[in-house]
């Protein structure tokens, strides 16, 4: 009987490393994919580019990227932080690194617990959407992909090609459209997702807030469909010759009933719990 429970339960082990290798030899090649294809870094920064934008956007921008230096596509990024899995709970440590190219997608990978529970794993975007987590490195505890992660993680993406400032030229698909003197509205198709943000920009062209109109997923987080996805920077760093926020904060916010959902505004939207903490540590742009 020993034997045979003993045979069982090294089959399912199988079964679950087999799982956890083909998903990883997916993402890897998705990985490859990213950086084989992405655009080529040829053209570099002049401050004429964003001199019709609207005063916040060429603030930010003016600051971010310094004169000469060059429009990558790419970006490599590892950071450091804490990860909240549900309302509520305590935040768990985190270690990430990620592929980043504003124009096609983003692989996350992460490591993050406490004590006995330590879970790892990727989101991955690259016009499909995909999450992979395990706890252990073999005990799947999270497996998606269908049209509504995507559809999120193209909110998700267009977010984070904030940290690749050249990005947000209007010559990469950038549409700016002015608001007040510190907000401007930024609007960009991503794998034929519209995405629209609201950023808000420091007097001195420091970048401070992003509001992400945004497709919820999860009900826990409020209704199902577009909500805002806020995002709160804090200090910078400059990496090469492009200066980006040290820290980010990330979470869910709320609209109030009366609020057009059409269109995002900084005054409707909620208080925001971020789940989301991490400063940056290295950022590569190539």
């Amino acid at each position: 009987m020993l034997g045979v429970i003993a045979a069982v339960v090294a089959a399912v082990l199988v079964a679950l490393g087999l799982h956890r290798f083909v998903a990883g030899r997916r993402m890897r090649r998705s990985r490859v994919r990213l950086t084989m294809t992405a655009p080529p870094s040829v053209h570099r920064f002049d401050p004429a580019q964003v001199r019709e934008l609207p005063a916040p956007a060429r603030r930010w921008l003016e600051r971010a990227l310094a004169p000469g230096a060059s429009l990558a596509s790419v970006a490599l990024l590892r950071m450091h932080g804490t990860l909240r899995l549900k309302r509520g709970a305590e935040p768990f440590p985190m270690e990430a690194d990620q592929v980043l190219v504003p124009s096609l997608g983003y692989i996350w990978r992460a490591r993050m617990g406490r004590g006995a529970l330590h879970f790892g794993g990727w989101d991955r975007y690259d016009g499909a959407g995909e999450l992979r987590w395990w706890l252990w490195g073999i005990l799947p505890v999270a497996s998606r992909s269908n049209d509504e992660v995507a559809r999120s993680a193209a909110g998700r993406l267009a977010g984070e090609a904030l940290l690749v400032p050249s990005s947000m030229l209007p010559g990469n698909g950038a549409q700016w459209e002015p608001i007040d003197g510190t907000t401007a509205c930024v609007r960009r198709v991503v794998h034929g997702e519209e995405v629209e943000m609201i950023v808000r920009v420091s007097e001195d062209g420091r970048l401070e807030r992003a509001v992400i109109r945004r497709w919820n997923t999860d009900r826990a987080n409020g209704p199902k469909g577009y909500l805002p996805f806020v995002v709160e920077f804090e200090g910078e760093r400059t990496f090469g010759s492009v200066t980006v926020p040290a820290v980010v904060r990330a979470g869910w916010g709320a609209m109030d009933d009366s609020a057009d959902d059409t269109r995002l505004r900084l005054e409707e939207v909620g208080d925001v719990d971020p789940f989301f903490v991490a400063e940056l540590d290295s950022i590569l742009y190539v």
